[in-house]
């Protein structure tokens, strides 16, 4: 949470919506709560089971402690996250083509990491 700060995820949750709206004409409805556990999931899942749909598994081989906060069906809603206007979109061979659609969130943990550091130099010497 301190990379992903509060403000951050406010700032996301209606570029979720959004996008949601305008590519798939369906409503998202994402909370910053849901976006949490959305994160959380993947962050405790990644890389854990072969196939997504494992982790609601009521199997016991599969089966990983705290998932079930979110019903799969909701999870594969809101798996496809965005972190910019997609309709600001630039065009090919325009500036920030490449990364318009990470920009916010590198630009974000850029200067929360300046601020870390700042603060560790401040409170560590």
């Amino acid at each position: 949470m301190l990379l992903l700060t509060p403000t951050f995820m406010e700032y996301i949750v209606p570029q979720c919506s959004m996008s949601a709206c305008y590519s798939k004409n369906a409503s998202l409805d994402l909370t910053v709560e849901e976006l949490k556990a959305f994160l959380g999931i993947i962050i405790v899942g990644f890389n854990t089971l072969p196939n997504l749909r494992l982790f609601w598994s009521t199997d016991i081989n599969f089966h990983i402690e705290g998932i079930g906060c979110m019903p799969l069906k909701r999870f594969l809603k809101i798996r496809f996250l965005h972190l910019n206007d997609i309709k600001a979109q630039p065009q090919k061979g325009e500036p920030n083509y490449k990364t318009h659609k990470v920009k916010p969130i590198i630009d974000h943990i850029n200067k929360t990491f300046r601020l870390l550091f700042q603060s560790i130099e401040v409170f560590g010497s």
